[in-house]
Parts: structure tokens; C-alpha cells; sequence
């Protein structure tokens, strides 16, 4: 799927820069993450669309529909972005990485 090893030139200590070569692989880049947006906001708008009409206010109504719109592009955020090889495993690990605590950190009281 994705170009691991692109060398830039003519080999590999050549130090020769070839911008046809990154635009390529820039385009290719930009192609996989604008597939993987349309699907997100594609699952989206399906799931606030077959959101049944509740007999709430205008704003409760609104608010559950940006609730919904947000959960649903978070579920569908990793198979899209995986299925179209617009980011790795590797840099996925990196994400949620951010994401866990550390064993052993802990958040002390304030007073």
C-alpha cells in the first residue's frame, strides 16, 4: 500500500532531491486522508440521518445531533483510516498512545 522506503534522487547517499518524486507521493498521501475524511463524514451524516425525531426542544434536538455526528465519526475514524492505508500501524500506536497513562504516574492532590 504505502511507499516504505522512497528514495529521493538517484540512490541512497546520492543527495539528490527529486521533487517529482515527493509530489507524487504527497498526491498519494492526499488522496488516501481525503478518502478516509468523505468516509468519516460520509458514516456521520448516515447516523444523524437515521436519528429518529424525538419530541424534544429545537436546542436538546441539536445537541444530541452533534453528539451523535461526533461518536459516530470517532467509530468511524480507525477502519477508515486504515482500510485506505492513510496511516500506519505503527503511527495509529503513536496516537493512542497519547491517549494511556503510564504505569505508576499519578496526579498528586492540590491544597
Amino acid at each position: 500500500m504505502r511507499p516504505q522506503n522512497i528514495q529521493f534522487g538517484g540512490g541512497v547517499d546520492s543527495g539528490e532531491f527529486n521533487p517529482a518524486v515527493l509530489a507524487v507521493v504527497l498526491r498519494l498521501d492526499a488522496l488516501r486522508l481525503s478518502a478516509a475524511t468523505a468516509a468519516i463524514v460520509g458514516f456521520a451524516a448516515l447516523a444523524v440521518d437515521v436519528l429518529p425525531e424525538l419530541a424534544y426542544g429545537a436546542r436538546m434536538l441539536a445537541t444530541i445531533k452533534i453528539a451523535v455526528a461526533g461518536i459516530a465519526a470517532l467509530v468511524a475514524a480507525y477502519p477508515a483510516l486504515y482500510v485506505t492505508g492513510a496511516i500506519s500501524g505503527p503511527e495509529m500506536r503513536s496516537v493512542l498512545g497519547v491517549f494511556r497513562r503510564a504505569g505508576g504516574v499519578s496526579v498528586s492532590p492540590t491544597e
